[in-house]
């Protein structure tokens, strides 16, 4: 996993993306470790899930049941809170 953090302008709409390996975290996030521990998640569903098969399966997921109700979201929410402290390297 690459973390590269970004401007706010890169990212407008949330504070993190992940593309496969390379994850996009903006740097005026109030909570940087959630942040990054949440899109790891997300990058370890799209290694276990398929490079193509898991963004068809979010949209798909999505689609059907919005972002919040998103399974994919709500797994990488509660890991995000979990093991937030196993990424306070970020803070430095």
């Amino acid at each position: 996993m690459k973390v590269v953090v970004v401007p706010k302008f890169i990212l407008p709409m949330g504070y993190g993306l992940t593309l496969y390996k390379l994850v996009l975290v903006r740097k005026d996030s109030q909570d940087l470790p959630y942040v990054i521990a949440h899109e790891s998640k997300h990058v370890e569903q799209w290694t276990r899930i398929g490079f193509f098969k898991f963004p068809y399966l979010y949209i798909k997921e999505c689609v059907a049941k919005g972002y919040w109700e998103n399974k994919y979201e709500m797994e990488a929410r509660y890991y995000g809170r979990m093991n937030r402290d196993k990424y306070m390297e970020y803070m430095k």
